[in-house]
Order: C-alpha cells, then sequence, then structure tokens
C-alpha cells in the first residue's frame, strides 16, 4: 500500500454540462456582439476562475482524505501482518505438541484397521458359505417347484380335457350349464393361481374341478341313458297318436240312440281343423324330442310322459266325439225344423227353403215357409251346447198391417197346436217389437219361444 499515489480531479456531470454550456453562449455571444463580448468575457472569466477554485479546493480535499485512508490502509496491513506471524506460530507449536498423540491415533488405527481386516475376511467367508448353502437350497426349491408346475399343469389339463369333452359329447348337459358354469369359474380362478406361482392353491383347486367334473360326467351317462329311454318312449307315443290320427280323418257318425250309421264324415270338417292343429302340433312335438330332448330335464321329460301324453291322446278322441255330435246335433237341427215345417204345412203354409247357415260345424238350420196371405214364417234352430244334444228353436211369423192382433194370436195358437200334435211343448207366443227389424210391408213379429220335443 506504499509507493507514489497518482491524484485525480473528478467533477459531476452536472458541473461539466454547466461549464460547457457556459463555454458555448460565450462562443456565440463574442461572435454577435464582440464589444459586448469583452465584458462578457470578463465576467465569464471571474465565473470560471471562482468554480476552478471551488473545484480545486475540493480536490485537495480529496487528495487530503486520500491520504488518511492510505495511512489507516497501512496500519490495518501491518496489524493485521503481525495477527498472521502470531497465529502461524501458535499452529505450529500446537502441531508439534499434538504429533506424538497423532502418530499414537495412526498407529492405533492401523491395529483396529488390521483387526476390523481379519473379522470381514471371515465374516465374507462365513457368507459365501451360507449364500452356497441357500444356492443349494433354492435350486432344490426350484426343482421341486418345477415339479410341482408339471404335475399341477397336468391336472389342469386334463381337467380342461374333461370339461370339453363334457360339453363336445354331452348334449344332456345343457340343464347343467350353471353348474357346468361355476365349474368353468373355479377352474380359470385355479390357472390363473396356477400362473401367478400359487402351485399348491392351484393343485387343491384343479384335484377338487376334476373331482366334480367326473362326478357330473358320471351323472350324464346315467341320466343321459334314462332321458334317451324316454324319448324313445315318448317319439313312439306320439307317432302312434299321429298314426292313429291318420285313422280317424273320416269316422262313422252315430245316431241318437249311440248306433253306428253306415256313412262316414270328416273330423276336421266337424271340428275346425282340429285333427289338421293336433296333427301340427305332434309334428312339431316329435322333431322337438328328437333334436332337442335330450337337452330337456330328466322331470320334464317324466313330466311330459305322465301327463302330457294322455293329455294329448285323450284331445283326440274328445276330437273325434266333438265330430260326431256336432254331426249328430246338425242333424237334429235339421230333424227338428222338419217336424216344425210339417206342422205348419198342416195350417196351410208353404215351404220355400231351408239350410244350414256357411258355418264349419253347422249348428245352426234356418227354414221358411209362407201362409196363402204370403205371411213369412222362419223357423230357426241352434245347437244349445256344443258338449251335449241340447237346441234352441224360434219360430218368427210376420204379418200384414191388415191383420188385426187378435188374427196374429189365433194364427200362433194354431201353430202351436199342430206342434204340440207332433209331440212338442210349446211356450205361450210372445209379440216382439224389434225396431232394429225392417220390412217393406212393415210387417210385425210374433215368436214362439223355447220349444222341446218330449221324445228328445
Amino acid at each position: 500500500m506504499s509507493g507514489h499515489k497518482r491524484t485525480t480531479v473528478t467533477i459531476s456531470q452536472e458541473e461539466y454540462r454547466r461549464l460547457y454550456e457556459a463555454e458555448m453562449l460565450l462562443k456565440g455571444y463574442e461572435i454577435q456582439n464582440p464589444v459586448e463580448t469583452n465584458q462578457a468575457s470578463e465576467e465569464a472569466f471571474r465565473f470560471l476562475n471562482d468554480q476552478l477554485d471551488y473545484t480545486i479546493q475540493r480536490q485537495e480535499q480529496f487528495i487530503q482524505l486520500g491520504v488518511a485512508l492510505n495511512r489507516q490502509v497501512s496500519a490495518i496491513e501491518n496489524q493485521t501482518s503481525e495477527r498472521i506471524r502470531d497465529l502461524e506460530y501458535h499452529l505450529l507449536h500446537e502441531l508439534q505438541q499434538n504429533q506424538q498423540s497423532i502418530h499414537h491415533v495412526v498407529e492405533k488405527f492401523e491395529e483396529n484397521l488390521s483387526f476390523l481386516e481379519n473379522q470381514f475376511r471371515q465374516a465374507f467367508e462365513d457368507n459365501q458359505q451360507f449364500l452356497w448353502q441357500l444356492q443349494h437350497q433354492s435350486n432344490e426349491f426350484l426343482v421341486r417347484e418345477e415339479e410341482k408346475s408339471f404335475f399341477v399343469q397336468d391336472w389342469l389339463n386334463d381337467c380342461i380335457q374333461i370339461y370339453n369333452f363334457i360339453l363336445e359329447n354331452y348334449p344332456e348337459s345343457y340343464p347343467f350349464i350353471p353348474e357346468l358354469q361355476n365349474i368353468q369359474f373355479q377352474l380359470d380362478t385355479a390357472i390363473q393361481n396356477f400362473q401367478s406361482g400359487f402351485f399348491d392353491s392351484a393343485l387343491s383347486l384343479a384335484q377338487a374341478i376334476c373331482f366334480n367334473l367326473s362326478t357330473l360326467r358320471v351323472r350324464l351317462e346315467k341320466e343321459g341313458l334314462e332321458k334317451r329311454k324316454i324319448l324313445t318312449v315318448i317319439i313312439s307315443e306320439l307317432s302312434n297318436v299321429r298314426e292313429e290320427l291318420e285313422n280317424y280323418r273320416n269316422i262313422k257318425p252315430i245316431d241318437l240312440h249311440g248306433n253306428i250309421l253306415d256313412t262316414y264324415i270328416s273330423v276336421d270338417e266337424w271340428t275346425g281343423n282340429s285333427l289338421y292343429q293336433l296333427e301340427t302340433s305332434l309334428n312339431q312335438l316329435i322333431d322337438d324330442f328328437r333334436n332337442n330332448g335330450i337337452q330337456q330335464k330328466l322331470e320334464d321329460l317324466k313330466d311330459f310322459l305322465d301327463n302330457q301324453i294322455p293329455s294329448i291322446k285323450d284331445r283326440l278322441r274328445k276330437s273325434v266325439h266333438q265330430a260326431r255330435l256336432n254331426a249328430l246335433n246338425a242333424h237334429l237341427n235339421y230333424l227338428i225344423a222338419h217336424d216344425v215345417l210339417l206342422a205348419l204345412i198342416e195350417q196351410g203354409y208353404k215351404p220355400i227353403d231351408g239350410c244350414y247357415e256357411p258355418d264349419e260345424i253347422k249348428d245352426r238350420y234356418i227354414a221358411k215357409a209362407v201362409d196363402p196371405l204370403g205371411n213369412l214364417v222362419e223357423i230357426q234352430v241352434q245347437t244349445g251346447s256344443p258338449e251335449k244334444i241340447e237346441h234352441n228353436l224360434h219360430i218368427l211369423s210376420t204379418h200384414s198391417p191388415n191383420q188385426s192382433l187378435h188374427e196374429l194370436r189365433q194364427r200362433a195358437k194354431e201353430i202351436q197346436r199342430s206342434l204340440r200334435n207332433i209331440g212338442w211343448v210349446v211356450d205361450e207366443p210372445v209379440e216382439i217389437h224389434d225396431s232394429s227389424i225392417h220390412r217393406s210391408n212393415q210387417s210385425s213379429i210374433v215368436q214362439l219361444p223355447t220349444t222341446r220335443k218330449s221324445h228328445l
């Protein structure tokens, strides 16, 4: 910090700018006003001298301050050098004092290090021996696990083969789908355990699944054999019913006393195609049992054989009986209308026509007749019940407006008397005012209500 010191005079930017502006102003003023310039120059010169004196004074103060700072820095440098020499002396003294202790510590450390090396070497050898034993045990474990893996895999393959065999070869397993789905879920779980390395769990599941599948297969064998026996009986019975149905296409009717008549009627014609419908059902049932019967439950097959087969046979018998009954009722409708028409002929009526209404079972017969005055009588005979011999007879009589009610009633009594003479029980006539009936001659209608012949 000693030697020649450079002196630097510094002024602020603001002072430099003011000096520069004053100089420029002075130069401009000298050019414009030479006379006045001298006076101004003197004043500017005095101003500049004052500023320069002020700046020099301030620079001398700054130099004095630098000298003072230089002295203080020199003193600090001397003090610092002395402190460093003292510290170095003390450190060297302490190092000399601690050298023996450090040497002792180093010797102790070397002894401990040698002991630790021996200990580490022994521990390393022990660990190597232990690792070798672990490696040996691990190899044995891996061998056992590999053998167990092959063993479990064989069990799982057997389960899968039995499961697929049941699905492919036992169509009677269809009712056991929920049980098979449960077995499939267990099989998937066993496979997941096997893939995750849980061989013991997979093995126990596989053994249980194999036992369940084997038990199920035995059950399917037994039930399949029994189902096939029942299906054979069912199909045979249905085929017999179908053959019997062919023999009943056309049958001989019966009379009122149950005697077989020497003619034939069509059962379908008199029962609304009941045999055709039954035959269609039989064909459908036979096809279903042949194609899918083995998939039905054993209990359902037994129930069909015990209950449905007799019901189908009874349905055939009922169709035949109903055809004969409908034919007999239709014939009786005709006979009743014929008897009534004969009674009306005795009263002077002339038959016009008679026919069955267009119907499959012909349960209604209508005959018409007119008297000499042109009054129309309509005879309606209808089967009362399709399940028994019962008939409803209605006689509708119209009259012209020229006939009195007394004449009409008298005519009705005459018809009533004629019917009774041939064995009919006739109720009292009733006059019907029916606004829904429109005739060109505005005739009234008189009805003889339900009648029964005494021998029916």
